[in-house]
């Protein structure tokens, strides 16, 4: 693990010329596929919740992953999962799983992608990068890291969370 300087330029809704830059100061722990293995950093990533999960994702396709969430919420861990549209009607999208194991889904009605990946733990960190929660994601090139004692930052994917998943629900 190290510390980064993280920048976060967020987008105001409401006023999209207007921009805010946040400077955080965060701990990170950085991975690549396919050098890392990420799907077992992913899975001990969820394993390690206590209180929450908010996954907002492309697409789940990944049995494994999708075995580690319906074993958080076996132990009484909030999980609540929004995916994309197209992805969650795949072939192999794991929806029907987690939603036959009670877990909260949200899939995105509007027509703009659900492009995110990103994991929010107990409010106290964050899972995020470019790794689709795929098999076949775990043997590209991409990169994720998980950003921890960096509240303000960790604050922005909560919000980003609550906005899709209040846009999503009406």
């Amino acid at each position: 693990m190290f510390r980064i300087l993280v920048l976060v330029v967020f987008i105001l809704s409401n006023c999209p010329a207007l921009s805010i830059e946040v400077d955080y100061t965060c701990l990170a722990s950085a991975y690549f596929a396919p050098k890392d293995d990420v799907q077992t950093v992913i899975v001990k990533y969820i394993d390690g919740a206590k209180r929450t999960l908010n996954v907002s994702a492309f697409g789940i396709t990944n049995k494994v992953i999708a075995d580690a969430l319906v074993r958080a919420k076996s132990r009484g861990v909030k999980v609540q999962v929004g995916l994309d549209r197209s992805q969650s009607r795949g072939k192999y999208s794991q929806y029907r799983y987690l939603f036959e194991n009670q877990i909260p889904i949200l899939v995105k009605k509007s027509g703009i992608f659900e492009h995110n990946k990103y994991i929010i733990r107990d409010s106290e960190s964050v899972f995020v990068g470019s790794t689709n929660f795929s098999v076949g994601a775990m043997k590209q090139d991409n990169s994720s890291v998980i950003l921890e004692d960096c509240q303000g930052a960790i604050h922005l994917f909560e919000v980003d969370f609550e906005r899709i998943w209040m846009r999503d629900s009406h």
